[in-house]
């Protein structure tokens, strides 16, 4: 936001997953974004995004924790580059957050995180070590997040789903 509005306020930022970042000075980058439409165009549509995804992931009060908790699984693993590498039908990897970053970035108890995983993990959708996240019934996952009721498919086999708040 500072490239179009000197007045908006420094940017800060705390990251759950290894992020890479590009140096360039805030005044070159406001005169490249000034002297060419297409860099403006790009820094818009990426605050838009991002604006657009952040109300999707975290301001999703409404919404049961189990669906809040699989939707930044998701997102996670979306923006953490790791499912380029993926090979199609491996299990999500999320690694980096503590349950306690988990609550704090959906606004919940660390006590309601810990729930929520277990729930997860007797369903065996979820296997959790230190900092590392495993889903390996995706299709599942995605349900979840969306609040539908999951229907297993045959990369999604395994026990009973836990049932939708």
């Amino acid at each position: 936001m500072e490239i179009v509005d000197e007045k908006a306020r420094t940017a800060a930022a705390e990251c759950l997953t290894t992020t890479w970042t590009l140096s360039c000075s805030l005044p070159r980058m406001r005169m490249l974004a000034d002297s060419e439409i297409a860099i403006m165009k790009g820094v818009a549509t990426n605050i838009a995004e991002r604006l657009m995804n952040n109300e999707r992931v975290y301001a999703n009060y409404r919404r049961s924790p189990i669906q809040r908790v699989c939707t930044l699984l998701l997102e996670l693993d979306r923006t953490s580059g790791a499912r380029a590498a993926r090979p199609p039908g491996a299990p999500i990897e999320v690694s980096g957050p503590t349950q306690a970053e988990l609550g704090e970035a959906l606004m919940l108890s660390r006590a309601t995180i810990e729930n929520v995983l277990a729930e997860m993990r007797m369903a065996d959708i979820l296997r959790t070590g230190h900092r590392r996240y495993s889903v390996s019934r995706a299709g599942v996952l995605r349900a979840l997040s969306e609040g539908k009721p999951p229907t297993p498919g045959a990369a999604d086999a395994g026990p009973p789903l836990p049932p939708l708040p």
